[in-house]
């Protein structure tokens, strides 16, 4: 309706101007990132993309045996069938996203039930799921979610990571993670809609698990790119979704309010107009002051950087999700 694009000038200003570029050329790698993964922003000359693991450091070749002149690797280090699951436990949301045995419903409300009996818990949890859905195998501790500097954090996280794989969760081979990225997505819409009535509009909920994803996203670490800009633009369609429905309710409510109003005082129902005004209100207050705020963080924290990212993997996701508003 033109209520709903009027609502959404900013997105669709965004589609006229991808529509302005050639969006096969974009999607290619430059020919001096395809050799050499050292810039993760395209029209960045500072940042470099050193690859899976961020801090790995050099290998010191005083340490290798030789063998007819050749470095002799370990067998771990030769195959790239590496485990780089972290620490799989079966009752925690990764071990149920992963191995899908559980109904992903049933997950999300047993998570919003912990939330609201501690929601900081809660969501130091929900952060550790994002980590872990990267491959990596660190702790986010409470001290690490409540410091200010989440760059520190998030290098301190990296140190877990193997240094041995290039590979991740998302990208993993084999039955394993046949179904992940499927069941991820859908851990995050129903996460979401679980949500859309109280917790996102809590001021806490969202505004940790959008920071947190946007430092995630600009990390150097490909994996934390990778998986944080997949579940940041499964999170802005998620509301968008949400928006849609709030602004026909609120369309609705509106003709509902203008036709009480209408009556004369004799047949207007005052209780009825008292509870169409303050849901008016209500409606308006979660689109104009959350679920725009919202989108509009992810949008210009995380997307306007990972469309032009170095991988072509992390652009097609944004272009892909673009599509969708």
């Amino acid at each position: 309706s033109s209520g709903i694009n009027a609502e959404y000038g900013e997105l669709q200003t965004f589609h006229h101007y991808f529509k302005q570029i050639n969006l096969s050329k974009m999607m290619q790698s430059p020919a001096h990132l395809r050799d050499a993964d050292d810039n993760w922003d395209i029209n960045s000359t500072a940042s470099e993309d050193v690859g899976f693991y961020a801090g790995k450091k050099p290998l010191d070749m005083k340490r290798i045996p030789i063998k007819n002149n050749r470095p002799m690797m370990n067998a771990s280090k030769r195959s790239r069938s590496v485990n780089i699951v972290p620490e799989l436990a079966e009752d925690t949301m990764y071990g149920y996203v992963l191995s899908g045995r559980a109904a992903l419903q049933v997950v999300v409300d047993e998570w919003i039930d912990e939330y609201k009996k501690d929601r900081e818990k809660a969501i130091v949890e929900l952060i550790q799921f994002f980590v872990q859905c990267c491959g990596c195998k660190g702790k986010l501790s409470q001290i690490m979610f409540a410091s200010q500097d989440k760059v520190k954090s998030i290098r301190k996280l990296t140190e877990s990571f193997d240094e041995e794989s290039g590979e991740y969760p998302l990208i993993q081979g084999g039955p394993l993670f046949k179904k992940f990225k499927s069941n991820l997505l859908e851990f995050i819409e129903r996460l979401i809609r679980s949500c859309k009535h109280s917790i996102i509009y809590d001021e806490f909920m969202m505004e940790n698990v959008i920071s947190w994803l946007l430092a995630l996203s600009d990390s150097q670490v490909r994996a934390f790119r990778h998986t944080c800009t997949l579940i940041g633009m499964t999170l802005v369609t998620s509301l968008i979704d949400i928006a849609k429905m709030a602004q026909m309710d609120l369309e609705n409510t509106e003709r509902q309010l203008e036709t009480e109003l209408k009556k004369g005082q004799a047949k207007r129902a005052f209780a009825k107009v008292e509870r169409l005004q303050n849901k008016q209100k209500e409606l308006r207050s979660n689109l104009e002051g959350f679920l725009h705020d919202f989108m509009n963080q992810i949008f210009s924290g995380l997307f306007v950087h990972r469309y032009r990212d170095c991988r072509p993997e992390i652009r097609s996701i944004c272009i892909q999700e673009l599509g969708h508003w």
